[in-house]
């Protein structure tokens, strides 16, 4: 049973490009839900609806208030923005689906404009990516989520801002040369993996940085509550996991959580089930946005931190 269904997904594959997600020119995999927020094929990501708009201005609200409530505790507050492979690789999406956009507002594109000159320390992956990364792939066509180089980068990228805003003196990864494998490294051939094929991908270099500890005499310990989805994990897998002296706690989504002491998964039903008394430990409240999920509003949490400092 399991070679004739392996069978059956490298016919479809191989002759007509179908498979368990959206597959585009030059086989390059899709997640439906970011097809869906760049070309706006619902509602829900189309922010020149009303109804939107002020859901989105009334999360921002949150996010303003929450900085404010943690600066007087000596805490801090950053949201930061991952990237839509659906934005990057936008000429590799099927014809059949870019016929129908864009031509809505996306929600990042509001984000941006509602978040400038708030109290909110902000980091874009889109300004970081423009910046700091030179001639690699941004997403490869096996992968759902940002190749090594700028995920590694911007977990780089996220410890320097924590520094910049808070002044404590945090150990750092150090990323020194990129190195090159025909392998995937971690999650580079996630969703080709997924297809369940016999022949392999077509992708002949993948790419990594090298990366090294931080050795300093003194240091403040890094402690940090965290919010967001499967591209906060790889922080997680960059940071927290070199460094497991450091300290996290971390909300998948509204799903599941998991902390440092307690490093395996268990389910939440409501926010009210992840009891935030560890905020005493903690000096940083870090909330990861993808580009694709900024219609969620981060599920409640933000309305849910906001309500819990108002008592803290």
């Amino acid at each position: 049973r399991g070679r004739y269904i392996k069978l059956y997904n490298q016919i479809e594959y191989s002759c007509f490009k179908q498979g368990n997600r959206i597959i585009g020119r030059n086989d390059n995999i899709f997640g439906e839900v970011y097809v869906e927020d760049v070309i706006n094929l619902n509602d829900a990501t189309d922010f020149t609806i009303p109804e939107n708009a002020n859901a989105l201005t009334s999360y921002v609200d949150h996010l303003e208030s929450i900085s404010r409530k943690l600066e007087k505790l000596d805490k801090y507050l950053l949201v930061y923005v991952t990237p839509s492979k659906a934005y990057y690789d936008y000429a590799d999406i099927p014809y059949t689906y870019r016929i129908c956009g864009p031509n809505k507002l996306r929600g990042i594109d509001l984000l941006r404009k509602l978040i400038d000159g708030k109290d909110i320390n902000f980091l874009d992956s889109k300004t970081v990516i423009d910046e700091k990364i030179n001639n690699l792939p941004v997403f490869y066509p096996t992968g759902i989520h940002w190749a090594r180089p700028i995920e590694q980068q911007m977990s780089f990228e996220i410890i320097e801002k924590l520094k910049e805003i808070s002044g404590k003196n945090l150990r750092n990864i150090q990323l020194k040369d990129v190195i090159k494998n025909d392998k995937p490294y971690w999650r580079d051939s996630d969703v080709f993996d997924l297809l369940n094929l016999y022949s392999d991908a077509n992708v002949s270099e993948y790419y990594e940085y090298k990366c090294f500890r931080e050795y300093p005499v003194t240091y403040d310990k890094t402690r940090v509550l965290m919010q967001g989805g499967s591209f906060a994990e790889g922080w997680i897998h960059d940071y927290f996991d070199f460094y497991p002296n450091e300290e996290f706690h971390f909300s998948f989504y509204n799903q599941k959580v998991m902390s440092t002491d307690d490093p395996v998964y268990r389910k939440i039903n409501t926010w009210e089930d992840w009891d935030l008394e560890f905020l005493d430990n903690v000096d940083f409240v870090v909330i990861e946005l993808n580009e694709a999920a900024i219609f969620q509003y981060s599920l409640g949490f933000a309305e849910y931190l906001d309500a819990y400092l108002e008592s803290y």
